[in-house]
């Protein structure tokens, strides 16, 4: 029998996230993978 709590809560994979202003782009994440687990009672 499969147990029914979900692997991961979030599971994030390649994240980038960039700013742009009239004059360059900031990249504040680049490549960024990580999960968050569920609690365990």
């Amino acid at each position: 029998m499969q147990n029914s709590t979900p692997q991961y809560l979030l599971d994030v994979k390649n994240l980038s996230v960039s700013f742009r202003n009239e004059k360059t782009v900031f990249k504040a994440v680049d490549d960024i993978s990580f999960t968050i687990q569920p609690e365990k009672r």
